[in-house]
Protein backbone atom coordinates (compact mmCIF):
# COMPACT_ATOMS: atom_id res chain seq x y z
CA UNK A 1 0.00 0.00 0.00
CA UNK A 2 2.52 2.46 0.77
CA UNK A 3 4.77 1.76 -2.64
CA UNK A 4 1.47 2.37 -4.76
CA UNK A 5 1.27 5.58 -2.74
CA UNK A 6 4.62 6.45 -3.29
CA UNK A 7 4.34 6.05 -6.74
CA UNK A 8 1.83 7.73 -6.91
CA UNK A 9 3.71 11.00 -4.75
CA UNK A 10 6.74 10.19 -7.46
CA UNK A 11 4.40 10.57 -10.32
CA UNK A 12 2.94 14.08 -9.10
CA UNK A 13 6.06 15.10 -8.59
CA UNK A 14 7.32 14.31 -11.82
CA UNK A 15 4.63 16.04 -12.99
CA UNK A 16 4.87 19.08 -11.19
CA UNK A 17 8.79 19.64 -12.19
CA UNK A 18 7.85 19.04 -15.59
CA UNK A 19 4.91 22.12 -15.47
CA UNK A 20 6.91 24.17 -13.72
CA UNK A 21 9.90 23.85 -16.64
CA UNK A 22 7.52 24.61 -19.46
CA UNK A 23 6.33 27.53 -17.91
CA UNK A 24 10.25 28.63 -17.13
CA UNK A 25 10.77 27.99 -21.08
CA UNK A 26 7.78 30.06 -21.99
CA UNK A 27 8.42 32.95 -19.65
CA UNK A 28 11.34 34.23 -21.75
CA UNK A 29 11.38 35.31 -25.83
CA UNK A 30 14.79 33.54 -27.14
CA UNK A 31 16.24 34.92 -30.04
CA UNK A 32 15.69 33.21 -33.16
CA UNK A 33 18.91 32.84 -35.50
CA UNK A 34 18.28 32.48 -39.29
CA UNK A 35 19.30 29.23 -41.11
CA UNK A 36 23.34 29.21 -42.23
CA UNK A 37 21.74 29.06 -45.78
CA UNK A 38 19.36 31.64 -45.68
CA UNK A 39 16.38 31.22 -48.67
CA UNK A 40 13.39 33.65 -49.47
CA UNK A 41 10.32 33.60 -51.84
CA UNK A 42 8.03 36.55 -53.32
CA UNK A 43 5.20 37.07 -55.18
CA UNK A 44 4.00 39.94 -57.37
CA UNK A 45 0.97 39.48 -59.27
CA UNK A 46 -2.08 41.23 -60.18
CA UNK A 47 -5.66 40.65 -62.16
CA UNK A 48 -8.89 42.06 -63.52
CA UNK A 49 -11.62 39.77 -64.96
CA UNK A 50 -15.51 38.88 -65.19
CA UNK A 51 -15.93 35.01 -63.88
CA UNK A 52 -14.65 32.05 -61.66
CA UNK A 53 -12.42 32.83 -59.17
CA UNK A 54 -10.13 30.47 -56.98
CA UNK A 55 -6.61 31.42 -54.67
CA UNK A 56 -4.72 29.24 -52.52
CA UNK A 57 -1.41 29.59 -50.54
CA UNK A 58 0.46 28.09 -47.77
CA UNK A 59 3.20 29.46 -46.83
CA UNK A 60 5.52 27.69 -43.74
CA UNK A 61 8.75 27.96 -42.65
CA UNK A 62 9.98 26.59 -39.15
CA UNK A 63 13.11 27.96 -39.44
CA UNK A 64 11.58 31.39 -38.74
CA UNK A 65 8.13 30.61 -37.15
CA UNK A 66 6.38 32.06 -39.84
CA UNK A 67 3.03 30.27 -40.93
CA UNK A 68 0.70 31.57 -43.48
CA UNK A 69 -2.60 29.87 -45.27
CA UNK A 70 -5.39 31.64 -47.68
CA UNK A 71 -8.38 30.18 -49.65
CA UNK A 72 -10.78 32.22 -51.56
CA UNK A 73 -13.09 31.87 -54.06
CA UNK A 74 -16.20 32.82 -56.34
CA UNK A 75 -18.23 33.93 -59.07
CA UNK A 76 -18.54 37.71 -60.62
CA UNK A 77 -21.37 36.98 -62.42
CA UNK A 78 -22.12 38.00 -66.07
CA UNK A 79 -22.16 41.67 -65.16
CA UNK A 80 -20.24 41.63 -62.13
CA UNK A 81 -15.92 42.39 -61.84
CA UNK A 82 -13.16 41.36 -59.74
CA UNK A 83 -9.30 43.14 -59.10
CA UNK A 84 -7.05 41.59 -57.05
CA UNK A 85 -3.21 43.09 -56.70
CA UNK A 86 -0.79 41.24 -54.31
CA UNK A 87 2.81 41.83 -53.61
CA UNK A 88 4.43 39.24 -50.87
CA UNK A 89 7.67 38.32 -49.31
CA UNK A 90 8.75 35.40 -46.82
CA UNK A 91 12.47 36.53 -45.96
CA UNK A 92 14.77 33.95 -43.66
CA UNK A 93 17.51 36.58 -43.27
CA UNK A 94 16.21 39.31 -41.67
CA UNK A 95 17.91 40.52 -38.86
CA UNK A 96 16.09 43.57 -36.59
CA UNK A 97 18.02 45.61 -35.01
CA UNK A 98 21.33 44.34 -36.72
CA UNK A 99 21.15 46.44 -39.59
CA UNK A 100 24.52 47.38 -41.38
CA UNK A 101 24.77 48.67 -45.42
CA UNK A 102 28.76 47.82 -45.62
CA UNK A 103 27.72 44.56 -47.54
CA UNK A 104 25.64 43.95 -50.40
CA UNK A 105 23.09 41.49 -49.14
CA UNK A 106 20.68 39.77 -51.89
CA UNK A 107 18.71 37.88 -49.11
CA UNK A 108 18.28 41.03 -46.18
CA UNK A 109 16.51 43.94 -48.63
CA UNK A 110 15.70 46.90 -46.78
CA UNK A 111 12.61 46.16 -45.03
CA UNK A 112 13.14 44.22 -41.45
CA UNK A 113 9.92 42.21 -42.36
CA UNK A 114 10.30 38.26 -42.19
CA UNK A 115 6.97 37.68 -43.81
CA UNK A 116 5.09 40.93 -45.57
CA UNK A 117 1.41 40.35 -47.49
CA UNK A 118 0.62 43.94 -49.01
CA UNK A 119 -3.01 42.72 -51.01
CA UNK A 120 -5.94 44.83 -52.64
CA UNK A 121 -8.95 43.14 -53.73
CA UNK A 122 -12.21 45.10 -55.58
CA UNK A 123 -15.20 42.84 -56.29
CA UNK A 124 -18.70 43.37 -57.35
CA UNK A 125 -21.57 40.78 -57.62
CA UNK A 126 -24.25 41.19 -60.98
CA UNK A 127 -26.12 38.23 -62.67
CA UNK A 128 -25.93 34.29 -62.81
CA UNK A 129 -22.12 32.73 -62.27
CA UNK A 130 -19.82 31.37 -65.07
CA UNK A 131 -18.30 27.88 -63.92
CA UNK A 132 -20.58 27.65 -60.80
CA UNK A 133 -24.58 27.22 -61.09
CA UNK A 134 -25.40 29.80 -58.78
CA UNK A 135 -28.15 32.79 -59.07
CA UNK A 136 -26.10 35.45 -58.05
CA UNK A 137 -22.42 35.86 -57.76
CA UNK A 138 -20.56 35.52 -55.02
CA UNK A 139 -16.82 36.16 -52.96
CA UNK A 140 -16.26 34.35 -50.05
CA UNK A 141 -12.59 33.62 -48.39
CA UNK A 142 -10.71 32.29 -45.42
CA UNK A 143 -6.71 33.42 -43.99
CA UNK A 144 -4.74 32.51 -41.29
CA UNK A 145 -1.64 34.16 -39.96
CA UNK A 146 0.09 32.79 -37.33
CA UNK A 147 3.82 32.68 -35.08
CA UNK A 148 3.72 29.16 -33.75
CA UNK A 149 5.96 28.83 -30.29
CA UNK A 150 6.84 25.96 -30.71
CA UNK A 151 9.17 26.95 -33.37
CA UNK A 152 10.06 30.15 -30.95
CA UNK A 153 7.50 32.74 -32.10
CA UNK A 154 5.66 34.84 -29.87
CA UNK A 155 2.50 32.08 -30.16
CA UNK A 156 0.36 34.39 -31.55
CA UNK A 157 -2.45 34.47 -34.59
CA UNK A 158 -4.90 35.62 -36.48
CA UNK A 159 -7.62 34.44 -39.01
CA UNK A 160 -10.21 35.96 -41.32
CA UNK A 161 -13.63 34.83 -43.10
CA UNK A 162 -15.64 37.02 -45.28
CA UNK A 163 -18.83 35.81 -47.90
CA UNK A 164 -19.83 39.13 -49.91
CA UNK A 165 -21.39 40.03 -52.78
CA UNK A 166 -19.65 43.37 -52.61
CA UNK A 167 -15.82 44.35 -51.05
CA UNK A 168 -13.55 46.92 -51.55
CA UNK A 169 -10.33 45.32 -49.47
CA UNK A 170 -6.96 46.83 -48.80
CA UNK A 171 -4.84 44.51 -46.56
CA UNK A 172 -1.08 44.48 -45.04
CA UNK A 173 0.07 41.78 -42.79
CA UNK A 174 3.48 41.49 -41.36
CA UNK A 175 5.48 39.24 -38.91
CA UNK A 176 9.25 40.07 -37.41
CA UNK A 177 10.51 37.06 -35.85
CA UNK A 178 14.06 37.28 -36.14
CA UNK A 179 15.09 40.46 -33.92
CA UNK A 180 18.53 40.33 -32.55
CA UNK A 181 18.85 39.73 -28.77
CA UNK A 182 20.75 43.15 -27.02
CA UNK A 183 22.35 42.74 -24.17
CA UNK A 184 20.90 45.75 -22.40
CA UNK A 185 17.44 47.60 -22.36
CA UNK A 186 15.77 48.34 -24.68
CA UNK A 187 15.45 45.25 -26.24
CA UNK A 188 13.99 44.48 -30.06
CA UNK A 189 10.99 42.84 -30.57
CA UNK A 190 9.00 39.95 -32.44
CA UNK A 191 6.11 41.30 -33.91
CA UNK A 192 2.88 40.46 -36.10
CA UNK A 193 0.84 42.95 -37.39
CA UNK A 194 -2.42 42.69 -39.24
CA UNK A 195 -3.69 45.93 -40.71
CA UNK A 196 -6.93 45.63 -42.65
CA UNK A 197 -9.72 47.94 -44.53
CA UNK A 198 -13.00 46.83 -45.69
CA UNK A 199 -16.33 48.17 -47.19
CA UNK A 200 -18.23 45.22 -47.74
CA UNK A 201 -21.94 43.67 -48.32
CA UNK A 202 -22.30 40.45 -46.92
CA UNK A 203 -20.07 38.61 -44.02
CA UNK A 204 -17.01 39.63 -42.50
CA UNK A 205 -15.18 38.78 -39.18
CA UNK A 206 -11.83 38.04 -37.49
CA UNK A 207 -10.57 35.63 -34.52
CA UNK A 208 -7.39 36.18 -32.78
CA UNK A 209 -5.74 34.70 -29.96
CA UNK A 210 -2.11 35.46 -27.95
CA UNK A 211 -1.46 32.17 -25.03
CA UNK A 212 1.24 31.38 -22.57
CA UNK A 213 1.03 28.91 -20.33
CA UNK A 214 0.00 30.07 -17.12
CA UNK A 215 0.57 33.76 -18.09
CA UNK A 216 -1.48 35.33 -20.64
CA UNK A 217 -4.54 34.30 -22.43
CA UNK A 218 -5.91 37.07 -25.27
CA UNK A 219 -8.85 36.19 -27.65
CA UNK A 220 -10.53 38.57 -29.83
CA UNK A 221 -13.65 37.93 -31.96
CA UNK A 222 -15.29 40.13 -34.31
CA UNK A 223 -18.08 39.44 -36.65
CA UNK A 224 -20.76 41.72 -39.04
CA UNK A 225 -23.44 41.06 -41.39
CA UNK A 226 -24.86 43.61 -43.57
CA UNK A 227 -23.37 46.37 -45.36
CA UNK A 228 -20.46 48.02 -43.30
CA UNK A 229 -16.92 49.69 -43.24
CA UNK A 230 -14.45 48.23 -41.38
CA UNK A 231 -11.19 49.77 -40.28
CA UNK A 232 -8.79 47.43 -37.92
CA UNK A 233 -5.08 46.57 -37.09
CA UNK A 234 -4.50 44.19 -34.39
CA UNK A 235 -0.53 44.16 -33.12
CA UNK A 236 1.04 41.51 -31.11
CA UNK A 237 4.82 42.20 -29.80
CA UNK A 238 7.26 40.14 -27.30
CA UNK A 239 10.80 41.11 -26.34
CA UNK A 240 13.55 39.27 -27.08
CA UNK A 241 15.11 38.56 -23.87
CA UNK A 242 17.58 36.11 -24.22
CA UNK A 243 20.50 35.29 -27.14
CA UNK A 244 19.66 32.09 -29.06
CA UNK A 245 21.67 29.23 -27.99
CA UNK A 246 25.30 28.00 -29.71
CA UNK A 247 24.70 30.61 -32.34
CA UNK A 248 26.22 33.69 -33.46
CA UNK A 249 23.84 36.98 -33.37
CA UNK A 250 25.12 38.27 -36.62
CA UNK A 251 25.09 37.74 -40.30
CA UNK A 252 27.25 38.70 -43.47
CA UNK A 253 29.73 40.00 -41.14
CA UNK A 254 27.96 42.64 -39.38
CA UNK A 255 28.74 41.23 -35.49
Amino acid sequence: MKKKKMKKIGIFLAALVIAMFLVGTVAAMKEICPPDQREKFCEESAVQGVGYIEYSKSILDKAIAVDVKEYMRGETGENGSFAMTISEVMTEGTRVGNASYKYYDPINATDFNNFACDKMIQFEAKGKGYGLNVTQGFLEGQSSYKSPRFNGGIGAEVEENYFVTQMQKEELTTMRTTAVYNKTPPYNAQQLQFSTRNAFIGEWGTDSRWKKVCTKDIEHHQFFRGDFQVDKTLVFKEEVTEPCKGEVTCICGDC
